[in-house]
């Protein structure tokens, strides 16, 4: 007997969709725009309309198109997008400016973005000048993921001061996870969500009378005097119709790309087809809406590839953690063979080799299935909790769910497996002899070396075999910026009035990411914009006490969630 499971849409309803360092100019930011019809649309050309200036995306929602405008209204400040760096750029804008009508907007119906999905951005102490640039160009030399050392030391030297910001002036707390294998506190609660909560309660006070907090307001275009000046931002209203916003400077911090893959596709190096998505609200927005100023077309978009999963089951299903992510899984190519150490502890390392492989399928007989289920799963630390995975658990209702699913096959023989799969008989049967015999060893992985511990026999039939996919939790890269996190040029000139922040900015990847840089990059660059746009662009004062009244040091008492 052999069956052939098929496809069915994702279970998650939190937003699973199948889915050379140079220094900034202190430049001043551009005078308040105007709706007459002086703003240019400086992305579309001709008769293409939907279209963009950089590459063959049709653009549905024409971002970066500039519409006739049914009316305007005027801001200082714009800050487009939620997550904690348009969140914590706002409200400092907001804190340090009183008198400035500060606008904060988002397209979604919550706030937070993919800020809700991050696991923590831990407190660290500020270093001097000297110590964040040898630590960045320690890193620079040691790693090939970071791309602007600068950028690096200049979040290095913030650190103290946007610490005490979040966790003293404004109480965020820390979660402590029972798992030791977490070294690092999470934000509280496990994620971002409860934090921008707790930010965005308290915007209901007086001292944010000045922010305005408008979702479910999505920002189409940029008003522009020129390529280099920005004046404000075109927003959708619900109507269908255009609003003006005129503003001295505009924010963008509309993080990734990774719900677009027709846009990613432009983007990114990666086959996106071994590929699905988790998030929401990322679709490319900003970074189109930079390609209307001189910065021309965005660079390469990295992949924050982060997790395997088996399509068709949510992102938490045990079977797909079993037959995913944990040590014991038995990979095997659209060849028939196995091509890594399934135990290696790098998500993004696994994620890779299964994205740059043509099919990836994980094998698992009955025998294997059975030892899952009672609690033998060496799994992925964080994923689905300690516990879940070391206690017995029931894979009947995700076998129902596999009916019918196209990436889910089961036959009574390897050979018959094969077949099912489309991959060589031969070499697969191969494959999976040297690897029961190893297993029966207890010796190790004759292969690639994986340890003893985690070389777990498939036993008898029926065996299973899933494809997989690599999921990525949101791009990184795309808009350049300098150290003030001004929108640049090629040449590193800045676009007055224009920043960026977030993971819709560059510097802090090559095109693979580099793991812990979205939240704490979210948090330089939108304290660093508002800092630097209240002083150039609004002619206000930052006070040198901005972040509270202590600088957060490795003896400052912050609050933890132990729930």
């Amino acid at each position: 007997m052999s069956k052939q499971f098929s496809r069915r849409s994702f279970l998650m309803g939190s937003g699973m969709l199948g889915v050379a360092a140079a220094a900034g100019a202190l430049t001043g930011c551009a005078p308040t725009g105007s709706a007459d019809g002086d703003s240019q649309n400086l992305s579309a050309t001709g008769e293409a309309k939907a279209g963009t200036r950089y590459s063959l995306y049709e653009n549905p929602d024409e971002i970066g198109i500039v519409h006739d405008a049914a009316n305007e209204e005027d801001f200082d400040a714009v800050f487009v997008g939620t997550g904690i760096g348009g969140m914590m750029g706002a409200m400092i804008c907001a804190e340090q400016m009183p008198d400035a009508k500060v606008l904060l907007l988002d397209k979604g119906s919550i706030c937070g973005g993919n800020s809700n999905y991050a696991e923590r951005n831990a407190p660290n102490e500020s270093v001097s000048w000297e110590e964040a640039l040898t630590a960045a160009s320690e890193t620079a030399a040691e790693s090939t993921y970071l791309k602007r050392g600068i950028l690096y030391a200049e979040r290095a030297v913030d650190y103290g001061m946007n610490s005490a910001w979040l966790y003293l002036k404004h109480g965020v707390q820390l979660h402590k996870p029972a798992s030791s294998a977490i070294a690092r506190p999470m934000y509280e609660g496990g994620n971002g969500s409860a934090v921008i909560k707790r930010l965005q309660g308290q915007l209901d006070g007086a001292e944010y009378a000045n922010l305005e907090l408008r979702l479910n307001t999505r920002a189409t275009a940029l008003l522009l005097d020129d390529e280099y000046t920005c004046t404000g931002v075109q927003i959708l209203n619900a109507d269908g119709t255009y609003t003006n916003i005129n503003a001295k400077a505009v924010v963008l911090a509309t993080g990734g790309m990774s719900n677009n893959f027709d846009l990613l596709q432009y983007y990114s190096a990666q086959d996106l087809s071994k590929c699905e998505a988790m998030g929401e609200n990322q679709h490319g927005d900003g970074h189109l809406m930079a390609e209307q100023t001189g910065h021309g077309r965005c660079g390469t978009v990295a992949l924050s590839s982060m997790y395997i999963h088996v399509p068709g089951f949510s992102i938490d299903s045990l079977l797909s953690v079993a037959a995913s992510m944990n040590g014991s899984c038995c990979y095997v190519n659209q060849d028939g063979e196995r091509f890594i150490d399934e135990s290696s502890p790098s998500d993004i390392a696994r994620s890779k080799a299964v994205e740059q492989q043509g099919r990836v399928f994980s094998i698992i007989g009955t025998g294997l299935l059975n030892d899952y289920q009672a609690g033998k799963m060496a799994h992925m630390k964080g994923l689905v909790g300690e516990d879940r995975a070391n206690e017995p658990w029931d894979a009947a209702d995700d076998l129902a769910l596999a009916e019918g699913n196209d990436h889910v096959f089961k036959a009574d023989t390897l050979e018959e497996l094969a077949e099912l799969m489309g991959v060589p008989a031969d070499t697969f049967v191969a494959t999976m002899d040297t690897y029961e015999a190893d297993c029966a060893a207890g010796t190790g992985d004759s292969v690639f070396a994986k340890p003893a511990e985690h070389m777990m026999p498939m036993g008898e039939g029926p065996f299973y075999g899933f494809e997989l996919s690599s999921v990525i939790f949101n791009t990184n890269n795309g808009i350049r910026i300098n150290r003030n996190a001004q929108v640049v040029d090629a040449a590193f000139k800045p676009v007055e009035g224009l920043y960026a922040a977030g993971i819709a900015a560059s510097g802090f990847n090559t095109e693979i990411y580099y793991v812990g840089t979205c939240q704490s990059s979210s948090v330089w660059c939108g304290s660093k914009a508002a800092r630097h746009l209240i002083e150039n662009c609004l002619g206000g004062t930052v006070a040198d006490n901005w972040y509270g009244d202590e600088i957060y040091t490795k003896d400052s008492v912050v609050a933890y969630d132990n729930a």
